[in-house]
């Protein structure tokens, strides 16, 4: 027959088949009623087919093994009726023919099934479905081959305008009905054509990882909430876009499903859903141009895992709560960049691990029981015109932000950027990370910071009860105008170990308000631009520690620091150092080792028992303290002074100064130490062992204060001073004692003395030098070339013995042995032998006597030796036999190598007279 039909217009518990058979036009089945019927075709051949039921009820329609260029059903299927096709090939090369598989019958509680199957076509759809399926209602696909090899592009009418397998965009899954799809291979010869195209409303789609699509696009769309889905995509290719998606309306549901996708590659994948709860997304060995996960609604206890997964982008959005999301993205590859956005995260957590990306952006709100961990990462970009390698603009409230062992470099303007808060209980952490930018130019617009290796927007804090902590980091910058690290927190913690290091840039963290238990060391950085740590408020228990750096400047300012530290130790800055802090209640600034090429200004006073430590450093510029009051302490040892020295601000009761083995040396024409503030009563001042050189008309010690109480002790120093004073003192109101100084030149000037002080010149050696204005008591010690008439004072010297020898402006007096001899020339005599002799006149004795020793007598060799020693191990040994001392007492309190002249205080003993026996050991020379 030209046009073969077979008609069944009431078919009950009835049996058909066609076996063996040729058809070689198109074949119409008309079954207007079938009850309980059986249609079986096999082992045929036809051109097509047309299976046309209107009302099918536990009805089966069977083609096996069966020949078709093309099939076509229409009407419905009902109660247990089915359609299978099992081994057939349905296989149209007519190019006119756009369809090989159309299906517009519904199925309710009905069964498609096309099994071991060849569906192809060079039209525009394989298969095609037309019509709902209803409850109950199944399509089954396994084992096919399914494949268009339609080029073209279809741009009218539709989606799915080009299909393997399409499902009509009207045309619905609905509840309690399925498609499932197993072990098929489907492939599309257009890059326009969809492999899989299906928009279920409420029904299920369970798509195993059998199936493998070649090429197209991959759409399925839930237009309300369902459950149990289960997509799973494998070793699929060259596929254009993967599509799986929820209506993304808050009321849709997604929910008990999973999503898998694994060994396949596309330009992109896309899972969204509205709402979800329990859905799990999982992936491995991807390639994926673009990878997106989204949810514009509330999802709870969802999992989104992706392994070794290679491509451009990675996208996670969450836009609304997220409530126990965990997250993983380990052993990827994101050549452009990895976005997660998550509004409203809570007890649960991500992972980004050992995965490069070109960038890391963070957003969204991470809540309590939250965080995002990157481990073991490279984030590094290359493109000059992105300007932020990782960028975090989430804010991080009992949550945690932590970055590990990981690489972020750029040649952006910032490496690591925070554009949000850290709330109570955020915590931010850096630790074990190689950070950088490298770029080289200069950003003059906009906030702070314009341009970091770790930059927080100058608007955005870190809060109480929140920390940024950082440890074992590397940063860098690339240009002089960048930050290393730019951080204004609020009340919360910036808690910085000394292993951090930092190349080029500055250093800024500055707290908004008052804040606790902060801890901020830097240790073996350099290069750095500027240091500033400051802040507003009152800081208790703040550590700042700067250890072996090297920079241009540090200033560090918290408003008032109360049980705080501040160390620098062995660093150099080649311009500035600035404390303004006011320190309280037990502070302490240490500043040892290393050097300040530049002005040092300590502006804040040091009281409430604070204290400052400064030890072995060079200063090249002006040093100013304000102030030390309350119990505070300042104290220089074995510093060197290239500028002038003030301390400008009151001394006050219980406070106390101190220089000790120092070098002031200056071409200034300020003094190289001036105490100008009011030393109060009860005070401590003491210049101890400190050499001063003046090359100016400049003093090289000068109290400039009216009002100067206290104890001040001026001790074993020495002074020059090319033109002037190398003491100058405006006035005396309690107790100074000048003892065991050397003035090489310059004058000891004394404005006025009150009347109830206590003013003690004692042991002292004076060369071209006198004391002007109040008349001392010189008590021991040498005066060479004194003018008695400068500054109309006359002087007297009081020996060791109890005399009084004028001095005038012709004679030296030396004292040598227990003798006292006047001589009116230079010359130095020969002494006695080396034995002192000492007994206390009648009169008040001094409190300490200074014998001054220019030559030894050998007794063996008959002959006076010039004294000298070994400068590199000098130990003089006073020997005092006839008292009870268990011990010798090694002496010394000043060296002149040049004069070769060794100065030898003898304390006062309990004892009326003494002798002593002064030996030399280890000597170069006999004994």
């Amino acid at each position: 027959s030209s046009s073969p039909s077979f008609t069944f217009t009431t078919a009950t518990d009835f049996e058909f088949a066609i076996a063996n058979s040729t058809l070689a036009a198109t074949t119409t089945f008309t079954l207007t009623t079938a009850t309980n019927m059986t249609m079986l075709l096999t082992s045929s051949s036809f051109d097509k087919i047309r299976l046309l039921p209107t009302t099918m009820k536990y009805t089966s329609a069977i083609l096996q093994n069966c020949n078709m260029s093309t099939f076509f059903t229409s009407g419905t299927y009902s109660l247990n009726s089915t359609l299978q096709l099992d081994q057939c090939n349905v296989i149209n090369t007519v190019s006119t023919i756009t369809t090989a598989f159309m299906n517009s019958a519904t199925f309710r509680d009905s069964l498609l099934e096309i099994r071991r199957t060849t569906i192809d076509t060079n039209g525009i759809f394989a298969f095609f479905n037309n019509a709902h399926v209803y409850a109950g209602g199944i399509h089954r696909l396994v084992d096919n081959f399914i494949r268009t090899t339609y080029t073209g592009r279809i741009t009218t009418g539709y989606e799915p305008k080009q299909a393997a397998i399409g499902y009509y965009y009207a045309n619905y899954v609905y509840t309690n009905a399925a498609l499932e799809m197993s072990n098929n291979e489907v492939s599309v010869g257009s890059n326009y054509s969809f492999g899989l195209y299906v928009r279920p409303n409420t029904g299920r789609v369970i798509h195993d990882g059998l199936n493998r699509y070649t090429n197209g696009h991959i759409y399925v769309y839930h237009l309300a909430s369902a459950d149990n889905n289960h997509f799973i995509l494998n070793q699929s290719t060259m596929l254009q876009s993967v599509s799986l998606l929820c209506n993304a309306a808050v009321s849709v549901t997604y929910l008990n499903s999973t999503v898998g996708l694994y060994n396949s590659d596309a330009k992109s994948v896309y899972v969204g859903v509205g709402k979800a709860d329990n859905l799990t997304i999982d992936s491995s060995d991807m390639t994926v141009g673009a990878f997106t996960v989204s949810a514009t609604a509330a999802v709870d206890l969802v999992s989104v895992n992706v392994r070794r997964m290679s491509g451009d982008t990675t996208t996670w959005n969450f836009a609304s709560t997220a409530n126990a999301l965990s997250g993983s993205i380990t052993d990827g590859i994101m050549s452009k960049l990895i976005a997660i956005t998550v509004v409203g995260y809570t007890d649960g957590g991500t992972i980004i691990n050992r995965t490069n990306a070109g960038r890391i952006a963070v957003g969204g709100i991470f809540n309590a029981g939250s965080s995002l961990q990157v481990d073991q990462c490279n984030v590094i970009n290359t493109v000059s015109t992105i300007t932020t390698a990782f960028m975090n603009s989430a804010t991080f409230r009992d949550s945690l932000l932590e970055i590990r062992r990981t690489t972020i470099d750029t040649n952006g303007i910032f490496a690591f950027f925070n554009n949000a808060h850290v709330y109570a209980g955020g915590i931010h952490r850096l630790v074990d990370n190689f950070i950088r930018t490298t770029y080289t130019g200069r950003i003059t617009t906009g906030y702070e910071p314009k341009q970091a290796a770790i930059g927080y927007y100058y608007a955005n804090y870190v809060y109480t009860n929140a920390a940024l902590e950082m440890s074992n980091n590397e940063v860098s910058v690339g240009s002089n105008y960048s930050f290393g690290l730019y951080v204004r927190p609020n009340t919360g913690r910036v808690i910085h170990d000394g292993l951090n290091r930092y190349t080029n840039g500055h250093i800024y963290v500055y707290h908004l308000a008052s804040a606790d238990n902060n801890h901020f060391i830097l240790n073996q950085s350099t290069m750095l631009q500027s240091v500033t740590y400051s802040g507003a408020g009152t800081h208790t228990n703040l550590t700042f520690v700067l250890e072996d750096c090297s920079g241009l400047s540090l200033v560090v300012s918290p408003a008032t620091s109360v049980s705080s530290t501040f160390l620098v130790l062995r660093t150099t800055l080649l311009t500035t150092l600035t404390v303004s802090t006011a320190m309280n209640s037990g502070s302490q600034l240490t500043i040892w080792g290393g050097q300040v090429m530049s002005t040092v200004t300590l502006s804040s006073p040091v009281s409430s028992g604070s204290f400052v430590n400064i030890g072995g450093v060079v200063f090249a510029g002006t040093f100013s303290v304000s102030g030390v009051y309350g119990v505070g302490n300042f104290s220089a040892f074995n510093s060197t002074f290239r500028g002038p020295v003030y301390v400008s601000g009151a001394i006050s009761a219980g406070s106390s100064v101190g220089f000790d083995t120092c070098m002031f040396k200056g071409a200034t024409t300020a003094p190289l130490l001036q105490i100008s503030g009011t030393v109060a009563s009860g005070t401590t001042v003491t210049l101890s062992s400190n050499e001063f050189e003046a090359t100016a008309a400049a003093p090289c010690i000068y109290f400039s204060t009216t009002t100067m109480g206290g104890q001040v002790s001026i001790v074993s120093n020495s002074m020059s001073s090319a033109s002037g004073d190398a003491v100058t003192i405006a006035r005396i109101n309690q107790y100074i004692t000048m003892w065991g100084n050397t003035i090489t030149s310059g004058n000891v000037a004394i404005g006025a003395i009150a009347s109830t002080t206590d003013v003690q010149i004692v042991g002292n050696v004076f060369v071209s030098a006198a004391v002007s204005g109040a008349v001392p008591t010189v008590s021991g010690g040498q005066l060479s070339s004194c003018n008695k008439d400068n500054g109309g004072v006359a002087l007297v010297v009081s020996m060791p013995d109890g005399t009084e020898l004028p001095c005038n402006s012709s004679e030296t007096v030396v004292l040598c042995g227990s003798t006292s001899t006047p001589v009116t020339t230079p010359t130095v005599p020969a002494c006695a032998p080396v034995v002192v002799s000492s007994t206390p006149p009648a009169t008040t004795q001094p409190t300490s006597t200074a014998v001054t020793l220019t030559s030894l007598y050998h007794p063996t060799l008959a002959t006076t030796l010039p004294f000298s020693y070994d400068v590199y191990t000098p130990f003089v040994t006073i020997v005092l036999p006839n008292v009870n001392f268990n011990d010798t007492l090694p002496m010394w309190s000043s060296i002149d190598a040049t004069a070769e002249c060794l100065t030898i205080t003898i304390p006062e003993l309990p004892v009326p007279s003494y002798t002593c026996l002064l030996y030399t050991s280890p000597s170069p020379r006999d004994s």
